[in-house]
This record gives structure tokens, C-alpha cells and sequence, in this order.
């Protein structure tokens, strides 16, 4: 079931709705929106990992521009909290301020989306190194450098290459002020043949 955590908005502890129920054991996908700090939200889906390790969709600022620009969205090293949930799949995250991947490595998770205002050049190359077998599904939005975006197309090598993640089949490299270097490359790149999208 898909949960949608309405902490801030309700004033709802967020270990409340789903984090000391019963139902965090059955819960498949969560997306969260509320006023939670990234760190905070880490420390409560950390300390509760056991009872939400079967699940498999977990979106992290599911915040629309009325209530919140994605260039204000502040996140974090999210290596830790992919590590806690074995069995997920899927992970969407919205904001790109202090976001990283550090040292990334899940053997299930087959879709990451990364929404940002500004994509730095270290969360990408924390992406581009990452472990991920069976990942299929790849979309950035790197976002512009006034709101930190850093990083260039050579960032995208290990990607574009096609060995760093063998099942990748769509690849969405988008809302960048480079898009015509990123669409030279993808052009020329060896993991286009086998691109469905």
C-alpha cells in the first residue's frame, strides 16, 4: 500500500504513522512529504529498518513547488538508508542541496530518480560509481549552477559506457544547461544500442 506521510503539513510524528505501527512489516512503498529535516528522517527510517526491510518504493520529498521550490529542499548521504532496506527497488529523491550517495552499493534496487534545482558534481560522481546490478532505470535532472549544479558530461562516462551498470535499459538525463554536450555523448556513447528510452 502506498503510504503518503503527511508529518508536516498535520503536525504527525512521522514514527507515528508508519514507524512504530504494525503495518510497517506489510508496507511496499512510502513516499514522504513533511517538514522533517533530511537528517531526521534518516535517524527515524535507520532506527527502524527491521521492521521496513520488505520494502520495495521509497520516494523522499514528494513536495510540489506551492509548497516548497526543489532548489530549497535540503537532503543528504542517502547510502545508509539504501543499505538499511535490502529489498527495495525503487528510490525517488526530490532536492539536490547536501545530497550524495557515498560509497553507494544495493543489490535490488532497480530505479533511481534524482529531482534537483542543482545536481553537484560529487552526487554525480557518487551515481556513476555506484554498485547497483540490477539497476534499469536511471533519471537525473541536473539543474542549473546557480543552484549548484557542477557537475560536466565527463562525470557521465562510467554510465555512458554501459559497464557500470549492465541492466540499464532507460536512461533519463534531463533539465540540464548542458543538454546539447549530454546528447552529443549519449549519441556516440556504447550503452545507446541498448536503450529503450
Amino acid at each position: 500500500a502506498l503510504l503518503r506521510w503527511l508529518a508536516g503539513r498535520l503536525d504527525i510524528a512521522l514514527r507515528d504513522v508508519v514507524l512504530q505501527s504494525g503495518a510497517s512489516s506489510r508496507t511496499k512503498r512510502v513516499s514522504v512529504s513533511c517538514t522533517l529535516t533530511a537528517e531526521e528522517l534518516v535517524a527515524r527510517l535507520l532506527a527502524r529498518g527491521k521492521e521496513l526491510r520488505s520494502l520495495e518504493g521509497l520516494f523522499v520529498g514528494d513536495i510540489i513547488q506551492e509548497e516548497c521550490e526543489i532548489s530549497w529542499l535540503h537532503q543528504m548521504n542517502y547510502s545508509d538508508v539504501l543499505r538499511a532496506l535490502p529489498q527495495l527497488r525503487e528510490f525517488w529523491v526530490r532536492g539536490g542541496d547536501g545530497l550524495r550517495f557515498l560509497d553507494l552499493e544495493h543489490a535490488s534496487l532497480r530505479t533511481l530518480t534524482v529531482q534537483t534545482g542543482g545536481l553537484s558534481k560529487g552526487a554525480v560522481q557518487d551515481i556513476a560509481s555506484a554498485r547497483l546490478p540490477e539497476l534499469q532505470t536511471l533519471t537525473l535532472w541536473f539543474g542549473r549552477d546557480n543552484y549548484g549544479a557542477t557537475s560536466d558530461v565527463s562525470d557521465l562516462a562510467p554510465i555512458l559506457s554501459g559497464e557500470q551498470f549492465p541492466k540499464l535499459e532507460h536512461l533519463g538525463l534531463q533539465n540540464s544547461e548542458d543538454a546539447d554536450a549530454i546528447a552529443v555523448a549519449v549519441a556516440a556513447s556504447p550503452i545507446l544500442g541498448r536503450l529503450k528510452g
